[in-house]
């Protein structure tokens, strides 16, 4: 099903104020930190979080008491300690062989006091060219290899120690001297041990299976690599967080605090959260950062994604995006590396956390652990299973199928018209197609059957169509399935920079499948608000021919699992490696793709603007019903990204940005407007009646905290009953701007006039309806401070006092009021933008009240000059 329109104008967020207001009290955060730390079984709330469905309902919080464990249990460090200055002894190199959180929370490849210590997450050939094939015999003699499988059945971890103990072989070196299993008890991978001689190792103390890839923070593997490297770092790991953290978290508790502030802003709708964070922590945790928060709490359309490149402040005051927040991590006697920045994203208006950090080598450890609290936190005030992976589940049911090939994705592209090549790549984007409009879907077509668009152009098309349709799916994250060397790192670092600077959307990239299987997690089942781009190079053959085809099944058993759960997914496919000359040609196409979306913007807010001279012309026919669907309830709705195009788009920009979002609700009314969007022709013999009779939605269904509805004595019976069933919608919890949340409320104001009219017996059942809650007030008459005229005589709702009235406090304010009717919102010193119009159907007319954004009086002359 194609998901609702979202108004752009929903960017306003909550003040400080206001999630203040929203988040929960101490002794709440009291009674969930008792419960994190409690014994199995009398975990309270927390309970059924620390439970997998998906692996028969199996605890998976053994992290949470386990750096107590082992600080009580000195021999069991004194072992790994042990172990690994044993290893220092015999070998130069370590490598780490995993997928996911085993291998993403080791952290990147580095050195140390002559040991090196690399990580292989992927399959990709060029990773295991650098890492293993490129050694010498006498390198290869001098590296350990530590492969890592909770379930001991990793079909990527598998194929690469197959590859590996080939590579052995062929250079007559024993792999059981080289090569160590680390698994859980009674896998298939420790039975393999076992029968082939190899040594094999439990991923968890004292054999325990209870925690997750992603929470390994203290497990046998991460201890040993980082004793490898530097001795006594394991027993340093665990006393880092035990004196850094309380075993039982209270209120006071910082990382408790930021998990409760988060949650304070996710229930306004932020979805994007960057972390500030000085560069070396960042280098160190940052990939692991994105995956614990994305894999975990990217459900049932909750969750947060993970930002560790911070957006530039001059990006989101010129986009106007709002929907971020943002947590700093303080290091001690290290705070000038994030303070000012912090300040400055405060000074914007940005939410943002301050968790501080100790200083010295205990920083990465104890933000780390702290990291795993905050999300445990957030599942339980939000009620995210943060423990099962279903997404996950559904990926691996897809790759465990088989008969997964580039070709065969590529095919039901082209057939469902949503592939095009040129320029040494192929993109699909069948993924995209469900949520483009009937009219929209036949255009691609036929630009796809002529032949003469590019590529690239016409993904920018299609991308600028569906954010129109849902302005919120506006944001890109970059899926590349192989391995990124230091230069092709800094190019796709570049690459996102650029992107986002063009479109002012959030732009990220992840590497290698294994990290990948966190964020696809959130693709799947967190908030609606990005499109992965899934980019992987066609097989060229070469001597790991195995590690390819996973990387490209990899690459489609995401994008069929996001296309089958109606998910927004785009494959590309390029035809050569991002060698000087691949890279070039992605950098263009990517760049092409943002001019386009910035000229596909730019002009549809021209043709916008040319439906709007035409509107002393309400709808008549199938054909006029048609083009207004197409060029309002797309092309409008898609024009607000017109603020974030390049100077040459800024005018645009200013004329469309506020009316874009809730112009087409506006000229339709609000469920007109939402039927117009998936089947336009269908209602094209209401239009006309229903623009002439259905109130006016002012600003978007999802923007408000607060509705207020106004009726005159000229309004028709029709408009009184719709004000009759919204009242009841928002009773039943059914509308967007749902009661049930706190801080909403619905205010109806009818003129006296209407109370001894034919229309009574409906203001007298409003009335009573609004008697059934606190934050639904009716009001009649004009005595009274929330309605009034202005020294011209025009009727004039006074914000400040319908939020006086209702006892809420909303981010914006929606004002629903019928055709004809000349009226003003007053600003009235509240914090907040309330942005409103005047319309009226039978040739355009515009008034604003002197606290508008320039964006409206922009339009308003340019209306005047039409």
């Amino acid at each position: 099903m194609v998901p609702p329109v979202v108004d752009p104008l929903a960017s306003l967020r909550a003040s400080g104020d206001e999630l203040a207001f929203r988040a929960v009290g101490a002794n709440r955060l009291n009674a969930l930190g008792t419960s994190f730390a409690a014994p199995v079984n009398n975990r309270g709330d927390f309970e059924p979080l620390f439970r997998d469905p998906e692996a028969k309902n199996a605890d998976r919080g053994g992290w949470v008491n386990r750096p107590w464990e082992l600080n009580d249990d000195p021999a069991y460090l004194d072992s790994i300690e042990a172990e690994a200055a044993a290893v220092r002894g015999r070998f130069d190199r370590m490598v780490v062989v995993g997928m996911g959180g085993e291998s993403s929370i080791v952290g990147p490849d580095q050195t140390a006091d002559g040991k090196t210590l690399t990580v292989v997450a992927n399959t990709s050939p060029e990773k295991l060219q650098r890492a293993v094939y490129s050694l010498t015999e006498a390198e290869l003699r001098r590296t350990v290899f530590y492969v890592i499988s909770k379930s001991g059945g990793t079909s990527e971890t598998l194929a690469n120690l197959d590859l590996i103990t080939g590579l052995l072989r062929s250079r007559n070196i024993d792999p059981k001297q080289q090569i160590v299993y680390v698994t859980d008890p009674g896998t298939s991978l420790a039975q393999r041990g076992e029968k082939e001689g190899v040594p094999v190792r439990s991923r968890e103390y004292k054999e325990n299976t209870n925690t997750g890839g992603r929470n390994t923070l203290v497990n046998f593997p991460t201890l040993l690599a980082l004793a490898f490297l530097r001795p006594g770092a394991a027993k340093a790991q665990v006393a880092a967080i035990v004196q850094n953290h309380a075993r039982t978290p209270t209120a006071a508790d910082p990382w408790v605090q930021a998990a409760n502030r988060l949650t304070a802003a996710m229930q306004t709708g932020v979805t994007k959260m960057a972390a500030l964070e000085p560069e070396s922590l960042r280098a160190q945790v940052g990939v692991w950062q994105q995956q614990n928060v994305e894999e975990s709490l990217g459900k049932d359309g909750k969750g947060l994604t993970v930002y560790t490149q911070v957006p530039p402040l001059d990006v989101l005051t010129r986009s106007a995006n709002r929907d971020w927040v943002f947590v700093e991590l303080q290091i001690a006697g290290r705070e000038n590396e994030t303070a000012p920045i912090a300040q400055a994203y405060r000074e914007a208006g940005f939410e943002v956390v301050t968790v501080p950090v100790p200083a010295g080598e205990a920083a990465p450890v104890a933000a780390s652990y702290g990291w795993m609290k905050m999300v445990a936190f957030l599942g339980a005030l939000n009620d995210i299973n943060f423990s099962n992976q279903p997404a996950v589940e559904s990926y691996k049911s897809i790759m465990k199928a088989g008969n997964l090939s580039l070709e065969a994705t590529e095919r039901k592209a082209w057939g469902a018209l949503a592939m095009a090549t040129g320029g040494g790549l192929t993109v699909s984007f069948d993924g995209l197609m469900p949520f483009l409009a009937e009219a929209q879907r036949q255009r691609v077509g036929r630009l796809l059957r002529e032949g003469k668009t590019p590529p690239a152009e016409i993904l920018g098309r299609v991308l600028a169509d569906v954010r129109g349709r849902n302005p919120s799916l506006r944001d890109v994250t970059l899926s590349y399935y192989e391995d990124a060397d230091a230069q092709t790192a800094e190019f796709l670092n570049d690459l996102a920079a650029r992107y986002q600077q063009t479109t002012g959307d959030a732009v990220k990239w992840g590497e290698g499948t294994g990290v990948l299987h966190g964020l696809f997690v959130n693709w799947f089942g967190g908030p609606l608000h990005q499109i992965p781009v899934h980019v992987v190079t066609r097989d060229k053959g070469g001597f790991y021919t195995k590690g390819s085809a996973l990387l490209q099944e990899g690459a489609v058993a995401a994008h069929e699992a996001l296309v089958k759960a109606g998910r927004p997914s785009v494959l590309v496919v390029l035809d050569a490696d991002l060698d000087a000359s691949g890279r070039r040609a992605v950098g263009r196409f990517f760049g092409d793709v943002a001019d386009a979306v910035v000229v596909a913007d730019g002009a549809l807010a021209a043709g916008a603007r040319d439906t709007m001279d035409d509107l002393g012309e309400t709808p008549t026919n199938a054909a006029t019903a048609a083009r207004y669907a197409d060029g309002v309830v797309s092309g409008l709705l898609a024009s607000q990204l017109a603020l974030r195009a390049n100077a040459r788009h800024e005018r645009m920009a200013d004329t469309v940005l506020d009316v874009a979002g809730s112009f087409a609700t506006a000229l339709f009314g609000a469920d007109v407007a939402a039927k117009v969007q998936d089947n336009n022709r269908a209602i094209a013999n209401g239009v006309k009646t229903a623009a002439q009779s259905a109130p006016v939605a002012i600003g978007g269904v999802e923007a408000g905290r607060a509705v207020t509805r106004y009726l005159d004595a000229t309004s028709s019976r029709e408009a009184l009953r719709d004000a009759l069933n919204t009242t009841r919608r928002h009773l039943a919890g059914e509308n967007s701007v749902a009661l049930a949340r706190p801080g909403t409320g619905l205010l109806v104001v009818l003129e006296s006039e209407l109370r001894d009219g034919e229309n009574a017996d409906l203001v007298r059942e409003i009335e009573s309806l609004g008697a059934q809650h606190p934050r639904v007030k009716v009001q009649l008459g004009e005595g009274n401070d929330v309605l009034g005229r202005n020294e011209k005589g025009e009727r004039v709702l006074r914000v400040a006092a319908a939020v006086k009235l209702l006892n809420v406090r909303p981010v914006s304010i929606d004002v629903i009021l019928p055709p004809a009717t000349s009226t003003l919102v007053e600003k009235s010193g509240y914090e907040a933008i309330v942005r409103v119009l005047r319309w009226i159907l039978g040739g355009v007319a515009v008034e604003v009240t002197s606290g508008v954004e320039a964006g409206i009086q922009a339009l308003v002359a340019t209306l005047k000059s039409a």
